[in-house]
């Protein structure tokens, strides 16, 4: 599944890969979830939902690390989002599944602010 890689010490966004969500807590999830842990780089995760239906999924401890992360902002809808360490663009569904990001690696860049 097409995803973006937000990479703040990169100061990059890269299209990425990765396996799609199934339905409950089957291999495909489990295999989705150990992709975004690896990504994120923490085994809990966090979502900012910054436009209708598209997320980016965060470690849910990210903006606790002392020393702090590299962070960014992002411009979202109506707000701007500020992030710490690596996400990961994912688009969702009305009903809340998983789905592509139909947003491009250029559309992220426009949006994002990245921080010293």
């Amino acid at each position: 599944m097409k995803a973006i890689l937000i990479d703040p010490w990169e100061r990059s966004c890269a299209t990425i890969d990765i396996p799609k969500a199934g339905k409950g807590l089957d291999a495909d999830t489990v295999s989705s979830l150990a992709k975004l842990y690896e990504l994120v780089g923490e085994n809990c995760l966090d979502a900012c939902y910054f436009l209708p239906h598209e997320s980016i999924i965060v470690a849910n401890h990210s903006a606790l690390h002392q020393p702090p992360l590299a962070s960014y902002c992002v411009h979202g809808h109506r707000k701007v989002h500020l992030l710490y360490g690596r996400g990961v663009v994912v688009g969702y569904s009305t009903g809340g599944e998983e789905r592509e990001t139909r947003l491009s690696v250029d559309d992220m860049h426009q949006l994002i602010d990245w921080n010293q």
